[in-house]
C-alpha cells in the first residue's frame, strides 16, 4: 500500500471513530502524521553485510605484507610449483 492510500485508510478509521467533531482538513492532517510516524525510512546508505572477510585483492598493503609477502607469492607458486634451478649467470 503506497503513502496516499495509507493516508486514505487511516482518514476514514479516524472520521468512523471520532464522527463530526473535527473538520475533514483536521483529520486529514492527523492521518498523513500517523503515516508519518509509522512510516520506516528507507536506507539508501549502500551498506552490505558480508559474510566471511575481505578479499585479498582489496586488503590494505600493510595487511597483506604482514605474513613477509608469502600470501602474495603463493599463488605464483601454485601456477609453476618447480621451477627447476636458477639460471646461471657467465
Amino acid at each position: 500500500m503506497n503513502r496516499p492510500q495509507q493516508i486514505r485508510a487511516v482518514f476514514q478509521e479516524l472520521r468512523r471513530t471520532v464522527g463530526d467533531r473535527f473538520t475533514a482538513r483536521e483529520l486529514l492532517e492527523q492521518a498523513a502524521a500517523l503515516v508519518e510516524l509509522f512510516t520506516v525510512p528507507e536506507d539508501h546508505s549502500r551498506f552490505e553485510l558480508r559474510t566471511g572477510g575481505v578479499p585479498f585483492e582489496e586488503w590494505s598493503l600493510d595487511v597483506a605484507m604482514a605474513d613477509g609477502g608469502w600470501r602474495l607469492a603463493y599463488p605464483e607458486l601454485r601456477i609453476s610449483p618447480n621451477p627447476g634451478p636458477p639460471p646461471q649467470g657467465r
